[in-house]
C-alpha cells in the first residue's frame, strides 16, 4: 500500500518526524523555515514490503533468515524487516532488499517546489553479528535517484535516522513514480543472532516560503536647531507617508542632556520643542562649542528612523 499524506489532509508525521525533517527543509530552501508544514508542503511515505534475501550459502549450508510480517497499520505502518541467525559452517554474510510500490510524485503545492529531503529510521537487536542499512530512491524506469549513505545499526534497540539527505527538486520529475529501496547487510557468525527493521523513508517535498520584508527605515529630515540668547530651539518632522509618527527630541553637550522630549504627530506634521539653558550650561556650551541634537521617529506600523544635527557655538 502506498500512503502520500499532506497537511491538506491528515497530519501522520509526529513532533520528532518534523523535527528530523526541518533541518533538511531549511537547508535546501532560499527563504526563512520555522520548520512546520503548511498547505505549499507535501509528504511522501513509501511503505516498505516483505525483504527478499539472498544468503551466502556453502553448499547447503545457509544462515537462517526469518522475514517479519509487514507491518500494515499504527506507528510502524510500511516497517520491513528480517532476523538472521547463524549456523555451524555456514557463510556469515546475508544481503536483502525491501520496496516500497511505485508512488506517483507531485510536488509540494501548485507553488512549486523549493526544497525536497530523503530520511528513514533504522533499529536493530541482538549479538553476535553487525548489519548495515542504506536506503535509495529510484524512478520506475530509470536509475537511482538519491540514496542515503550506509550505516552500521547499534544492536540496541532504538530507532536511528538517516538523513534528511537534501535532493535538488530537479532530480524529480511531476507525473512520474518512484519507489524507496531498503538494503539490509547481514554478518552474523555461527552463534549469532541479529534483527533489523526499516521504517517507510519519507520523501518532504517543501513549497516555497513567504518572506515577512523588512520594513523600510524611515527618512526624517535633519533637525533646525537654533540658540537664541539662553533659549534652545528644536524643530523635527515626521515624514510623509503613513497616518502618524511620534517624533523624540534629545539634544546633549558630550552626552550630557540639555533637554529632550517626544510627541506623537500626523505624518508631515511639525513640531518645535523649547528649553530655557541655565547660566551654567550656556557658559558651558559656549566653551565646548557643539550641542548635538538627534530626532528619531517611529511610525504606527513599527517603522523607525533617525537623524543629527550639530549647531556650533562661538568659543569664549
Amino acid at each position: 500500500m502506498t500512503v502520500r499524506a499532506t497537511s491538506r489532509t491528515t497530519t501522520i508525521a509526529t513532533a520528532a518526524l518534523l523535527a528530523a525533517l526541518a533541518t533538511a527543509a531549511t537547508a535546501g530552501a532560499q527563504e526563512p523555515d520555522d520548520g512546520r508544514l503548511t498547505l505549499r508542503d507535501t509528504l511522501y511515505v513509501l511503505p516498505l514490503g516483505p525483504p527478499a534475501a539472498t544468503p551466502d550459502c556453502l553448499l547447503v549450508l545457509c544462515p537462517l533468515v526469518q522475514p517479519f510480517a509487514p507491518v500494515g497499520s499504527g506507528p510502524d505502518a510500511g516497517t520491513s524487516g528480517l532476523r538472521v541467525t547463524g549456523l555451524p559452517a555456514a557463510p556469515p554474510r546475508v544481503v536483502a532488499e525491501s520496496r516500497s510500490e511505485p508512488t506517483p510524485y507531485d510536488g509540494a503545492s501548485d507553488s512549486g517546489t523549493a526544497s525536497l529531503a530523503l530520511s528513514a529510521d533504522s533499529r536493530a537487536d541482538g549479538s553476535g553479528g553487525t548489519v548495515t542499512t542504506s536506503v535509495r530512491l529510484e524512478e520506475v524506469g530509470g536509475g537511482t535517484v538519491a540514496e542515503l549513505p550506509p550505516a552500521v545499526v547499534p544492536l540496541d534497540g532504538a530507532r536511528h535516522t538517516a538523513g534528511p539527505l537534501a535532493i535538488a527538486p530537479s532530480r524529480l520529475v511531476l507525473g512520474r513514480s518512484y519507489v524507496a529501496v531498503a538494503r539490509f547487510s547481514f554478518s552474523v557468525p555461527a552463534g549469532g543472532s541479529v534483527a533489523a527493521r526499516v521504517a517507510a523513508p519519507r520523501l518532504l517535498a517543501r513549497g516555497p516560503r513567504r518572506t515577512a520584508r523588512t520594513p523600510a527605515a524611515l527618512r526624517p529630515g535633519r533637525p533646525v536647531v537654533r540658540l537664541r540668547g539662553r533659549r534652545l530651539e528644536v524643530t523635527g518632522r515626521c515624514p510623509p507617508g503613513g497616518a502618524r509618527c511620534e517624533l523624540q527630541v534629545r539634544s546633549a553637550l558630550r552626552g550630557r542632556t540639555l533637554g529632550k522630549g517626544s510627541v506623537e504627530l500626523q505624518a508631515a506634521a511639525r513640531h518645535t520643542f523649547r528649553w530655557v539653558l541655565s547660566a551654567a550650561e550656556l557658559r558651558r556650551a559656549r566653551r565646548i562649542g557643539l550641542i548635538t541634537t538627534t530626532v528619531r521617529v517611529e511610525d504606527e506600523n513599527g517603522r523607525t528612523g533617525q537623524s543629527s544635527r550639530g549647531l556650533r557655538l562661538a568659543r569664549r
